[in-house]
């Protein structure tokens, strides 16, 4: 969970993102991707993501991490 946040959720945002999965029949990534900090992430000239990870292409790194938001800076 906290993966997907990009922080570390308290006991209460743990029980309303386990609350919301059972209620919408969601995964707990689906729901806690709601509350998640965006993570900003460079472009560099080849137009590739440069991450801590390495290199990637947008639809690499959104096959990676399909619940993780983004903001690219250019």
């Amino acid at each position: 969970m906290e993966e997907v946040l990009g922080y570390p959720p308290n006991k209460e945002m743990r029980l309303k993102i386990i609350m919301e999965a059972n209620s919408e029949g969601l995964t707990m990534a689906e729901v806690a991707s709601r509350y998640a900090l965006p993570e900003l992430i460079i472009k560099n000239e080849e137009g590739l993501l440069q991450t801590d990870e390495g290199l990637f292409t947008e639809d690499q790194y959104e096959a990676l991490h399909p619940y993780k938001k983004i903001v690219v800076i250019q």
